[in-house]
């Protein structure tokens, strides 16, 4: 997600998912934009590995991205304050899912 004027990147979610029919056989997740590097987002991971992928699924699975935060400086600046990217990270992930696995969302 970047700011509609500078297009600054606020915050960035990337999934790599491995599927065996529609359960997730592995899945490789990271955030960026709202900490000074990238994160993995290991209990996301945990929580999408073994699973089978649905909205619901994939929305527990997200709302598991502060575990993987949790004692990581989040950034606030004039584009976004650090509470806002903490909030976004989460739905930008659960996008990024759902677009990976071809579920409509909108």
């Amino acid at each position: 997600m970047s700011h509609p004027a500078s297009f600054y990147a606020v915050v960035g979610g990337a999934v790599v998912v491995t599927m065996d029919g529609d359960r997730c056989t592995a899945a490789s997740v990271a955030v960026g934009g709202l900490t000074p590097r990238p994160v993995k987002a290991v209990a996301v991971e945990q929580a999408l590995s073994g699973t089978t992928l649905t909205a619901s699924s994939i929305g527990d699975a997200t709302a598991r991205l502060s575990e993987d935060l949790s004692g990581v400086d989040i950034i606030g600046d004039v584009f976004a304050s650090a509470e806002f990217r903490s909030g976004v990270a989460p739905v930008e992930v659960k996008h990024a899912l759902l677009h990976a696995i071809s579920l409509a969302h909108h």
